[in-house]
């Protein structure tokens, strides 16, 4: 084998060899970043919560730039999240002016669509938990989302009240988790080295997040997924793919308070 590569290197002096070594040493380059998603170690469901715990703890804010896309085209995104729940989502048309703007504080959750001067806010609480109120804010949204399940996903970490069971799969490379939060079941995988949700869903429902792809993003050696697909009843509802990323050690300001004009039609949930 030795001898074999020896020759293909000494090859790779010869003009029409160049491109021949180039293939060769970049597939030899992908194989060994495919190598390093396998896990090098099988830790205990013990360790694995400490490790989701330091992971979540590690950073307090995640901001950036993303673009998503479903069955009506593709849009611009611009978010920051922090992780006591407060953020900024904002939706971009293509002429680059904001089409709509998703926030919340410790307080509201509010929805504002700039050129139609609609506002439309719920409850902070009432937004995290499942009810009849989320429901009915959730379906002017642009997109079917589980709050809580996109996110841990956009956060790139879980947040859970403990973990019931889990055990790694040695096919797909992950470790397969059921954790409860608020009471509330979840089927979760983890990828074994970055520890960020690959796949996370309900079990009461279809709705499910998957990372999909083999990019990573490293946003100063912290790990993240960085393209996901939501579905909802086996059927691929939108994707999202982060474009820019940084992490940040604190929660940094909460998000801008919109204005209030009297012109804005608003709408309590």
């Amino acid at each position: 084998m030795i001898e074999k590569l020896a020759a293909v290197q000494a090859d790779c002096v010869l003009p029409n060899r160049f491109l021949f070594c180039f293939l060769f040493f970049l597939f030899a380059s992908c194989a060994s970043f495919k190598a390093k998603r396998h896990a090098t170690e099988i830790i205990s469901c013990k360790d694995l919560t400490e490790r989701l715990k330091n992971r979540s703890q590690t950073f307090q804010r995640v901001e950036g730039r993303a673009q998503g896309k479903d069955k009506s085209g593709s849009w611009q995104m611009l978010l920051s999240l922090r992780s006591d729940r407060q953020f900024w989502i904002e939706i971009r048309s293509p002429l680059s002016g904001p089409f709509a703007i998703l926030r919340s504080d410790e307080k509201w959750v509010e929805f504002l669509i700039p050129r139609r001067k609609e506002l439309y806010r719920i409850p902070a609480h009432e937004f995290w938990d499942t009810s009849l109120r989320q429901k009915r804010f959730l379906e002017i949204l642009p997109v079917r989302i589980r709050p809580e399940v996109m996110y841990d996903m956009l956060m790139g970490r879980l947040s859970f009240d403990k973990v019931e069971r889990c055990k790694f799969s040695d096919e797909e490379q992950v470790y397969q988790l059921e954790i409860v939060n608020r009471s509330q079941k979840k089927l979760v995988k983890v990828d074994p080295l970055s520890f960020f949700p690959v796949q996370y869903g309900s079990m009461n429902d279809d709705f499910y997040v998957k990372f999909v792809g083999s990019e990573v993003l490293n946003s100063e050696k912290i790990e993240f997924g960085s393209t996901f697909e939501v579905y909802q009843k086996a059927k691929k509802e939108f994707s999202f793919e982060w474009q820019e990323l940084r992490w940040l050690p604190e929660l940094g300001d909460p998000p801008p308070i919109f204005p209030r004009p009297e012109q804005y039609k608003a709408v309590d949930y």
